[in-house]
């Protein structure tokens, strides 16, 4: 194999790469995307069983009959 071919078979190499690079960006900020949702989801989430365990007034929830 000469230099020529080896410098080809090299820059060929590269250009997959790069691609390959382009692509992990993309499916990195996809997967970002999600984790701030998920994120605002779980805050929802807990922020309900909260106001669900304070009655939904800030204080402790009513016993019955009482």
């Amino acid at each position: 194999m000469s230099a020529f071919e080896r410098v080809l078979a090299g820059i060929k190499d590269l250009m997959v790469m790069r691609d390959d690079v382009a692509c992990l960006a993309d499916a990195t900020k996809d997967l970002g995307r999600d984790i701030r949702d998920h994120e605002r989801r779980l805050i929802r989430i807990e922020t309900l069983i909260e106001v669900a365990g304070r009655g939904g007034f800030g204080g402790p929830p009513a016993l019955p009959g009482g």
